[in-house]
């Protein structure tokens, strides 16, 4: 079974998986946090990528927590059931409903969300601001030339933020094998391989450890800027 076949199969179901209170929305909480460090100008449009954006859950947390700052924020997902559940969470919320006639244009089809795989993130054809990418990172086959893509999408001084379970104890790699059972098949980089990984241009500002049950194994969010 591939990768989209199963993700097209949570998709509705994704909402309301067990790991959403330990894994998921800690994650996205401590995103949030990070990006009130960047997002502060108001007189300022703030473009911003989600890659890996599953149901649109990040897409609509940043949008409630910067209500007074312009955004523009694009989400792509390979999966087109997660897609599809996205478009109608976005269409459903508050914060897009008065939003519908200001659709951004993103690769060659005007559209808020798109189907996309990340091996053709050079088909994007603007620069981003911010990049953001929770729990999808490792099931990207190429992993270093994702990271090199993801630079080269971001505007000078803009900031990348990747958070994903991250195997870097021996109780991790036990975990994370257990995970691959219902995900498919994966690569949980270490913090020293993704160092190892990123593009030159990308400079470290911070590193967290998420961890909000003492059984999960570790989630790590890397936050980077582009010089």
């Amino acid at each position: 079974m591939s990768n989209s076949t199963i993700w097209n199969f949570w998709a509705k179901r994704y909402e309301n998986l067990w790991v959403q209170k330990v894994s998921l929305a800690p994650t996205r909480a401590k995103v949030i946090e990070e990006l009130r460090e960047i997002i502060t100008e108001k007189d300022k449009v703030y473009r911003i990528l989600d890659i890996g954006c599953g149901t649109g859950q990040l897409i609509l947390d940043i949008k409630r927590s910067f209500k007074e700052f312009d955004l523009e924020i694009h989400g792509i997902d390979f999966s087109e059931k997660m897609i599809e559940s996205a478009k109608e969470n976005l269409k459903a919320s508050e914060v897009f409903s008065k939003e519908n006639n200001k659709i951004k244009e993103i690769c060659d089809d005007e559209s808020l969300l798109n189907v996309m795989d990340t091996a053709d993130l050079n088909k994007i054809h603007k620069k981003f601001h911010i990049i953001t990418c929770t729990h999808s990172f490792p099931y990207y086959k190429n992993q270093r030339k994702v990271l090199m893509d993801m630079g080269s999408l971001l505007d000078e001084n803009g900031t990348l933020i990747i958070a994903n379970a991250s195997e870097n104890t021996a109780y991790d790699k036990v975990a994370m094998k257990l995970v691959k059972l219902t995900t498919g098949k994966a690569t949980y980089p270490s913090i020293e391989k993704m160092n190892s990984m990123k593009p030159k241009e990308l400079i470290l500002k911070n590193i967290i450890k998420i961890k909000e049950r003492f059984f999960m194994p570790s989630i790590i969010l890397f936050r980077w800027k582009k010089v």
